[in-house]
């Protein structure tokens, strides 16, 4: 630790998340009249009563502690997928449509409005805002695209495509250093948590609500050699395992920053990223504390060094003791810890890794910006490519967002979004170097969720992602408003 420069400090806290009275009143209401529907058989109409309250609750927030509201509204998100589940058996099955996840899009609207009508904020006074505004202008554009999967399926796929973009103006904002390493605090203590029912789910069995829900939605993806992988409180593996890995990444980011306490957070993280069977996640994670362990020498040139340094021993020993841990993943007799090492062991092997099936699907992505140049619509990489129920309504999914981005926005608004991307980490990068300690933990994050910052179906990552963006716009491209900001906290 003296190596790196880190103290011992204690961790940020959320000391500064106040309430009003009014919210907590309502929010007590808002439980009794939940608890007496639920005994009376509200039926259907549970979720939508439930959504309405909870809406309610986070926009009354939103006018009265706006902090406040971003941070329980990432809160929600990160816990939404497992209220909907804990609702089947109350509403009768799965919903689809679920006006639970409309809930956020209503809280980040009424956010704007505060920000944006009400105290007549500057939209767009920088480079990067004005290119994320663009981006979501094009992307509602394109909603009737004749290439799409029609009307419908366009505006259910602003839900995935456009709504994380709000989060950006959100957090340029409103998210200050204070206030982003407290809700970076409050991220690692669920991430602790949700970890621990991961584990649980893959090592002792999935509750009633969870084996439901993976009946009902019979995605094969999730099986692995016959076990299911863990989702945690979320809608997918995949959400779950980057989440893991930002929250580890957060971790080593506080303990080379001081924050020593942090160190215990991270073998449970990190065992249950491992376990999390998701090669990608895990790899990026560990790509994103090089990077931030690089950074730490203050000297560009020197981090790119040991940054691709770092990368090529990694590669190279990947290569150099394949066999040996494909061997050990063979004899855990455990089918994750297998998938997990087989893969990391061969990933040139399609027997055993998918990362030339991922390659392929990025490659085809560009290629659509050829044969489609003006996309073909926010809906085709997305869940909502199903609302018509047509069976040639089928995801054209690439898994990673800059190459889904040629494929729904064609060659310009992939173009533009690759620049976002750049801008994004570059400026993320020179605020770090120019002094502002409490953006590694946003590096970080960035490099952990790489390629996921806007992929459909991550209801909590990528607006999460979207709001630490916002605060790379304040700082190194509204540097003045930043430092401002930043003596005003």
């Amino acid at each position: 630790m003296a190596r790196v420069g880190a103290g011992i400090r204690p961790l940020p806290t959320l000391a500064d998340y106040g309430t009003s009275a009014r919210a907590l009143v309502l929010t007590g209401l808002t439980a009794a009249a939940m608890a007496f529907l639920e005994v009376a058989g509200a039926g259907p109409f549970v979720r939508l009563l439930f959504a309405l309250a909870l809406a309610a609750v986070l926009i009354l927030l939103v006018f009265t502690e706006p902090a406040a509201a971003v941070v329980a509204t990432v809160v929600y998100l990160i816990l939404v997928a497992l209220m909907r589940r804990l609702l089947i058996p109350a509403t009768g099955g799965w919903v689809s449509a679920d006006p639970l996840l409309l809930v956020a899009p209503l809280v980040a609207v009424a956010l704007l409005i505060r920000l944006f009508v009400l105290e007549r904020r500057s939209l767009a006074p920088d480079v990067l805002s004005v290119l994320v505004l663009v981006v979501f202008v094009i992307t509602i554009v394109e909603v009737p695209n004749p290439a799409g999967r029609g009307i419908a399926a366009g505006i259910a796929g602003l839900l995935f495509m456009a709504v994380p973009l709000l989060w950006f103006f959100v957090g340029r904002e409103l998210l200050t250093d204070r206030l982003r390493d407290g809700l970076f605090a409050l991220i690692v203590v669920l991430a602790l948590a949700i970890g621990a029912y991961g584990v649980a789910q893959t090592q002792f069995g999935f509750p009633s609500w969870d084996s439901q829900w993976v009946n009902i939605s019979q995605l094969s993806s999730l099986n692995v050699l016959g076990d299911v992988r863990a989702f945690g409180t979320f809608s997918s593996f995949v959400e779950y395992a980057f989440f893991l890995g930002c929250a580890l990444a957060v971790c080593v980011s506080f303990v080379l920053r001081g924050h020593a306490i942090a160190l215990f957070a991270v073998p449970p993280l990190a065992a249950a990223l491992f376990l999390s069977s998701h090669r990608s996640a895990l790899l990026l994670s560990l790509a994103a504390i090089v990077v931030m362990c690089a950074l730490r020498t203050r000297r560009p040139a020197l981090a790119l060094t040991i940054t691709v340094l770092a990368l090529g021993v990694g590669v190279g020993g990947m290569i150099a003791f394949g066999s040996k841990l494909s061997d050990a993943g063979q004899s855990s007799g455990n089918a994750l810890v297998s998938h997990q090492l087989g893969g990391l062991g061969d990933p040139l092997d399609p027997n055993a890794s998918t990362l030339l099936v991922h390659f392929r699907l990025v490659e085809d992505g560009f290629k659509s910006a050829v044969t489609h140049p003006l996309g073909e619509g926010p809906a085709v990489t997305n869940n909502a490519a199903g609302v018509n129920s047509s069976p040639f309504d089928q995801t054209q999914a690439t898994e990673v967002d800059f190459s889904n981005a040629f494929v729904a926005l064609g060659a310009p608004g992939g173009v533009l979004y690759l620049v976002v991307v750049v801008l994004a980490l570059a400026g993320a990068v020179r605020s770090y170097f120019r002094g502002r300690e409490a953006m590694l933990p946003v590096v970080g994050v960035l490099v952990a969720s790489f390629g996921q910052w806007l992929t459909g179906g991550h209801y909590a990552l990528s607006p999460l992602t979207w709001l630490l963006i916002g605060t790379v716009a304040a700082t190194a491209y509204g540097a003045q408003r930043g430092m401002q900001r930043s003596r005003s906290t």
